[in-house]
C-alpha cells in the first residue's frame, strides 16, 4: 500500500515538473519572438528617411513624415471684401487713411433741466408709468416683471391755468440751504391718463409753473413742474416719474381716490430736485 502511494506521488510530481518546464519554454519563445519583431522594426526604421517639418492644419503644428507618407496642409480660406462707393479721409497720429464714407452724427446731450423744461407728448410717454401688483382682472400691461405690471400713461389733453397761484407753505432742506415754498403759480399743463382695468385708472397732471420761494430771507421765483398724481386703485400701485418711484399718496373719502403731489425744481439749482409730498 505504501509503495503504490509513493508511486502515485512521484508520478504527480513528474507531471508538475513537465508543466513548469513547458511554461518556461513558451515564455522564452514569446521573448524571442518579441526580440525578432523589435529587430525587424529597427531594420525598417534604419532604412527609412524621416523628415521633420512645420505644416499648417489651420494652425501650425510640428509633424514627422517620410518620403512616402507626407502630411497634407489644410488652410483656412482667405476672405476679402471689396468696397465700391464714396470714401472719406481719417487722420491718425502719423498718416491719413481712406475709409468708406459714413454719415456723421453730432450728439448733444440734453441736460436734466432741459428734459424737464421741454416735456412733449412723445417724451412724456417715456417718462410716466405706473407699476401695479399682479392681480386678476387687469388689462394686458406694456411691460411686466416677476412682481408688477407696468403701464405707460398716454397723453390725453392739456389744461390752461393762466397764472393761478396756490399756497403750499412747505419747507425743504436742499443742501446747503433751507428753502421755504410759499406757493406755486400754475400756467399750463398736460394730462397723462391710463385705464388698466374696467374699473381702475391712473392720471398724472404735469403743470409748468413758478414756485414762490424764500431762500435765506430773499423771496424769488424758481421755474419748475407741479405734478399731481391720482388713482382709484386700492391695491399695490406706485407711479414712476422719470424713473423716480412715487407712492400713490393720501386717500380722500370724498373722491374715493388716492392723490399725491410732486414738486420738481429745474432752474437756479445745479441739478433737478424732486420732492414728494406724501
Amino acid at each position: 500500500m505504501s509503495e503504490a502511494l509513493d508511486n502515485t506521488i512521484n508520478t504527480i510530481q513528474n507531471y508538475i515538473k513537465e508543466i513548469i518546464k513547458d511554461m518556461i519554454t513558451i515564455r522564452t519563445k514569446y521573448v524571442e519572438a518579441s526580440e525578432k519583431i523589435i529587430d525587424k522594426l529597427r531594420t525598417l526604421l534604419d532604412q527609412k528617411k524621416l523628415n521633420y517639418a512645420l505644416r499648417r492644419l489651420y494652425d501650425y503644428v510640428a509633424v514627422v513624415e517620410s518620403d512616402t507618407a507626407q502630411i497634407s496642409q489644410v488652410t483656412a480660406p482667405d476672405i476679402k471684401l471689396v468696397y465700391r462707393g464714396g470714401k472719406m479721409t481719417l487722420q491718425t497720429d502719423s498718416e491719413q487713411i481712406e475709409v468708406p464714407e459714413v454719415p456723421l452724427f453730432e450728439f448733444k446731450p440734453v441736460s436734466p433741466q432741459q428734459a424737464f423744461a421741454n416735456i412733449t407728448e412723445a417724451s412724456g410717454k417715456e417718462l410716466f408709468f405706473i407699476a401695479v401688483d399682479k392681480v386678476s382682472g387687469l388689462y394686458n400691461p406694456d411691460y411686466e416683471n416677476v412682481y408688477y405690471y407696468f403701464y405707460r400713461l398716454n397723453y390725453s389733453g392739456s389744461a390752461w391755468w393762466r397764472g393761478i397761484e396756490i399756497p403750499i407753505n412747505v419747507t425743504l432742506y436742499i443742501p446747503p440751504v433751507t428753502v421755504m415754498i410759499k406757493s406755486v403759480i400754475l400756467y399750463e399743463g398736460d394730462i397723462y391718463y391710463r385705464e388698466f382695468s374696467p374699473r381702475h385708472f391712473a392720471k398724472i397732471i404735469v403743470d409748468r409753473c413758478n414756485y414762490r420761494v424764500v431762500v435765506q430771507g430773499v423771496e424769488a421765483l424758481i421755474s419748475g413742474l407741479f405734478i399731481e398724481t391720482l388713482t382709484n386703485f386700492d391695491g399695490g400701485l406706485y407711479f414712476l416719474i422719470s424713473g423716480v418711484k412715487i407712492g400713490k399718496g393720501a386717500y380722500s373719502k370724498e373722491t374715493g381716490n388716492y392723490a399725491n403731489e410732486v414738486y420738481v425744481f429745474y432752474s437756479a439749482l445745479p441739478r433737478p430736485v424732486i420732492f414728494v409730498r406724501y
